[in-house]
């Protein structure tokens, strides 16, 4: 506090430290009882039993004094501290200092309390009432009146409300968003209050700084009369009775429902300063004060724990995991109970390495340390044997009143109570005994004792009398590691040789041969289901019906020496190799299923102060309460499963950051992501404040992972190049114990596409190229349409032309030589020499009709021409041509090719060819000529034909007007003119015929179209 305040308020140094206390106190029992009801640190525990850890400023704490602790919903714990409001994970601290407008330099936090919504209530020191939630600091409460040092109280009330007290503004509570007063300023003491505590019945306790207590009830303020000598009052704590433990300057009182006394009070603290009260869920109740830290347990026994320096207890938490915080000077302390209580820091003879253990059926337990002697443990108390002082004990045995020892020198030891102590009675080689050197010892269900020896068998011991088994009886081993009975009646023994059975009928062997994975075994256990476990140098077998079954995909510490097996009351079996101590769940051992959760291994952290085993005979056991002992190389510890398993609260999950490429992307309401991140890192806790560095996370983004990942402790998640879309991160996590949450933490974001990946981008370009392909097919098939037009004109054209000739030559010529014939037939009777000339007539007419009709059907042939080059075509027609020459005179057909032959479209190659074909009829046909000659020149502008005869011509009037009835030249001029070339013919009689076609390059070469 500022030394502005302290002159002016003119208070004491333990004045000041029971209001800096009492209201962090307060609030740490209330949030307590609202968390659950786990159990708290063990009430049967020495304090030097529970693991401490400290932080302060050498090791991250950023605080300063800690003035109260308490812990909100989601699992953060929160302190109070001179430097403003600290936050806690379990590892990793952070400050978040209030914004207050009278007093920016000063950030110290006196007090807070949770509220039901998950936000906390601070008060500064600086007059100011703050409500903080995600981070934010906001105005909770005006304080009327100007800035001015003041203080006020905070304190958890009944069913989710928060009490404040101050000199002005009365006691308030505040609901559900309402502040309601209850008592005015002025109806309260002129002393301020320092503390508040709320009981079952409504009733409202203020402490106060010099008026002593003061009760509210039904809106009226009454003073509490009692024996306080000095009514400075700096904490109060309500009990399970209605009454009202009171924490002052001049020690521990308590509100008995009639008057405040300090009956029922340890005398250890009727004259402390106390400063800090809580009762945790087992009704231990804890007192800070300025010399240490007291626990007063459910039998009423004190435990004081003095701090070497800085003492003073200034605040107490218990969370809902059941750890202690204590807030001093200077940092904050974790006091928890481990899954072990070391007994070490007890007493020096439970330190060191420690043998065999055995509990009895008076709850004692019996060990025996490494270096010789005897001891039992009861109740915090410790006894010895005196006359086994000077021998190593290697095993321990025994019933209700017998205990049984095998020695190291001195045989066997049977051991009877007898008034405070215990009667001894020996049993060596002169009694019968086959070894003084007895390693294992068993107490039999018919009262027989087993003594196995180290190099001379087993020797039973009944009715006073000692039988001996060797290697001649079926030993497979004369040295004896452990004995066993099982609940049928047989009798096991551990050697190096393997295991030896003796049933009634007779002694069997198991080795390696039956599959143990060694000869040399270690030790033997019967479990409930009657399966016996068998731990040897190499590992775990268990024998099941008589057959070895080798422990199947078990961790590598099982698959070392296995030295001590035991099982708790859930099915657990407790395993001890060399270095190691588990807990593996039996059936899912025996099947070899082990999965997440199957096998827990121990370590420091769980209150271990060493994980060697000693090699002794029954080194680890249950006892009779489901404890679990251990004998290590540092002492005596023992677990508590049943307490352990109500222990364990999950872990809480939580996304703290969410980052890309580095910067950071605001987490709150809808989380986007700018387009093409490279590296997005998601940060995330598992608030399990006990064992915070076991805590073991699997992650899974919905979108890209597949399936969970594996366990890892890593707090961050990576991803690097993802897409565009929208995701939804999740992480669930187990606690130190590896107890895994169902409830997981999820944060869905979306990364932005950009503007090529955007989908109406994407579809505006598919709209587009259909729509472009579209055009295009719609032009491509107008493009064909028109072909097919031309095409069709064509070959429309050329049929009617054909039919033209047809009608206009071929059945014109018939017709006239049927009217030949008719004349013929008249003038035959009367007329012979007429009717033979006109029988002549009419013959040559016919056969000009056929060579009509030849011509006519050579020009529909002319359509299916070969598909080839038109050198090859013209070729081809020519020498048919010679070959269906009838005149006399037999022409000779000669072709040349000048240039690069090139390929032509195929309707303007059908159109040449035609063009050439009529020509070459005509030559064959009418010419009478003694030499025809082809002429194609592929020139780079022009295509040319030539097609030349030395017959007898054409007369210039046909040339220039056609022959009457024929289409011939008619119909090459109109080819010529639709592929767009020119024809020209040039003819004399008697000086033969040349026609010249000639076609534009651009469009005689053009690519052909499919």
């Amino acid at each position: 506090m500022s030394r502005w305040w302290l002159r002016s308020s003119r208070i004491s140094r333990s004045a000041r430290r029971s209001r800096r206390a009492w209201g962090a106190l307060l609030t740490a029992v209330a949030v307590g009882s609202l968390i659950g009801t786990l159990h708290a640190a063990d009430p049967e525990r020495a304090l030097s039993q529970y693991i401490r850890d400290r932080w302060d400023s050498s090791n991250g704490f950023p605080g300063g004094h800690v003035y109260a602790i308490t812990q909100t919903r989601d699992g953060y714990l929160w302190i109070a501290a001179e430097n403003g409001l600290a936050r806690f994970d379990g590892l990793s601290y952070r400050l978040f200092k209030p914004v207050e407008p009278t007093s920016r330099s000063d950030a110290a936090v006196l007090n807070l309390v949770p509220d039901p919504d998950g936000g906390l209530w601070i008060w500064l020191r600086r007059a100011a009432m703050q409500r903080f939630n995600n981070g934010v600091f906001g105005t909770a409460l005006q304080v009327p009146g100007p800035p001015a040092p003041r203080i006020a109280v905070l304190s958890p009330g009944n069913n989710g409300a928060i009490l404040i007290a101050e000199r002005q503004l009365g006691l308030v509570i505040a609901r559900g968003g309402r502040v309601d007063t209850v008592v005015a300023g002025s109806a309260l003491p002129r002393s301020f209050a320092t503390s508040l505590a709320q009981t079952p019945d409504g009733d409202v306790w203020i402490g106060t700084r010099d008026s002593g207590l003061v009760r509210v009830r039904g809106g009226q303020v009454t003073p509490v009369a009692g024996a306080l000598l000095n009514p400075k009052i700096n904490c109060l704590m309500p009990d399970e009775r209605g009454g009202v433990w009171i924490g002052s300057d001049e020690g521990v009182f308590r509100w008995n429902t009639d008057a405040v006394t300090q009956a029922g009070v340890p005398r250890e603290l009727g004259h402390v300063q106390a400063l800090a009260m809580i009762r945790d869920r087992d009704a231990n109740v804890w007192v800070g004060t300025a010399d240490g830290l007291f626990r007063v347990d459910r039998r009423g026994v004190t435990s004081v724990d003095r701090h070497a320096t800085a003492a003073a207890v200034d605040a107490l938490f218990e969370d809902r995991e059941g750890n202690l915080w204590i807030g001093r000077s200077g940092g904050i302390e974790r006091w928890r109970d481990g899954t072990f209580a070391s007994y070490s820091s007890i007493d020096p003879i439970m330190a060191g390495t420690i043998g065999p253990i055995f509990v009895d059926a008076a709850d004692r337990v019996w060990f025996a340390p490494a270096s010789g002697g005897l001891y039992w443990l009861r109740d915090g108390h410790i006894g010895a044997i005196p006359s086994l002082r000077d021998d190593v004990i290697y095993s321990i045995t025994g019933d209700r009143d017998t205990v049984w020892v095998g020695r190291q020198r001195g045989g066997l030891a049977r051991l009877r109570a007898r008034g405070d102590g215990f009667a001894t009675e020996a049993f060596t080689q002169r009694d019968g005994l086959a070894q003084n050197q007895v390693f294992a010892v068993h107490l039999a269900h018919d009262g027989a004792v087993w003594a196995g020896t180290l190099s001379r068998g087993a020797s039973r011991l009944k009715d006073g009398v000692f039988t001996t088994y060797t290697t001649a009886d079926g030993l497979a081993s004369d040295t004896i590691a452990a004995v066993l009975e099982t609940a049928d009646g047989a009798i096991w023994f551990a050697t190096p040789s393997g295991a030896s059975v003796k049933t009634s009928s007779g002694w069997r062997r198991y080795s390696s041969a039956d599959g143990l994975p060694s000869n040399d075994v270690n030790t033997l256990f019967e479990d409930s289901a009657h399966n016996v476990w068998v731990g040897t140098a190499a590992g775990l077998a268990v024998i099941r019906g008589g057959r070895v079954e080798p422990a199947l995909n078990v961790p590598a510490p099982l698959r070392a020496s296995i030295l001590g097996i035991a099982e708790d009351r859930v099915g657990c079996l407790w395993i001890a190799a060399a270095d190691h101590l588990l807990r593996v769940q039996r059936d899912r051992l025996v099947v070899g299923a082990l999965g997440d959760g199957s096998v827990r291994e121990f370590s420091a952290a769980d209150g271990l102060r060493s994980i060697e085993t000693a090699k002794r005979h029954r080194s680890l056991i249950a006892d009779s309460r489901g404890r679990v002992w251990v004998s290590t190389g540092d002492g005596l510890a023992m677990a508590d499963p049943a307490r352990v398993a109500q222990r364990d609260a999950p872990a809480l999950v939580h996304v703290e950051e969410v980052s890309a490429d580095g910067t950071p992307v605001d987490g709150t309401g809808d989380v986007r992501i700018d387009p093409r991140p490279r590296r997005i890192t998601l940060a995330f806790t598992g608030l399990s404040l006990a064992v915070p560095e076991r805590v073991r996370f699997r992650t899974r983004l919905d979108g890209f992972d597949r399936d969970w990942s594996e366990p890892g402790s890593s707090r961050q998640a990576v991803y690097t190049n993802l897409g565009p879309g929208t995701y939804r991160f999740r992480v669930i996590a187990s606690n130190g114990d590896g107890v895994w949450n169902s409830a997981e933490a999820a944060l869905p974001f979306t990364i932005a596409p950009a503007l090529w990946e955007a989908k109406w981008f994407q579809i505006s370009i598919l709209l587009m190229f259909t729509a472009t392909a579209w055009g295009g097919y719609r032009m491509h098939m107008r493009q064909v349409a028109c072909e097919l037009d031309v095409r069709f004109e064509e070959r429309l054209s050329e049929r009617t032309r054909i039919a033209r000739e047809l009608h206009d030559t071929l059945l014109q010529s018939f017709q006239a030589a049927l009217l030949q014939f008719q004349t013929v037939k008249h003038l035959m009777g009367d007329r012979p020499a007429d009717a033979q000339k006109t029988l002549e007539t009419g013959i040559e007419q016919a056969r000009q009709a056929i060579t009509e009709g030849r011509d006519a059907v050579k020009g529909l042939r002319d359509s299916a021409l070969p598909t080839g080059e038109l050198p090859r075509a013209l070729g081809a027609l020519g020498e048919s041509l010679v070959a269906e020459a009838t005149n006399g005179n037999l022409p000779v057909f000669s072709m040349r090719v000048e240039g690069r032959p090139k390929p032509l479209p195929p309707l303007l190659r059908d159109e040449v060819c035609r063009i050439a074909g009529e020509s070459l009829y005509n030559a064959f046909r009418h010419a009478r000529a003694a030499r025809i000659e082809v002429e194609i020149r592929y020139d780079p502008q022009w295509l040319r034909l030539r097609v030349r005869d030395d017959g007898r011509g054409i007369d210039p009037a046909v040339l220039d007007r056609g022959r009457p009835g024929h289409y011939g030249l008619t119909g090459m001029h109109e080819r010529a003119t639709l592929i767009g070339g020119s024809l020209e013919i040039w003819s004399q009689l008697g000086s033969g015929t040349e026609a010249e076609l000639t076609v534009p390059a651009s469009v005689a070469y053009r690519k052909a179209k499919s």
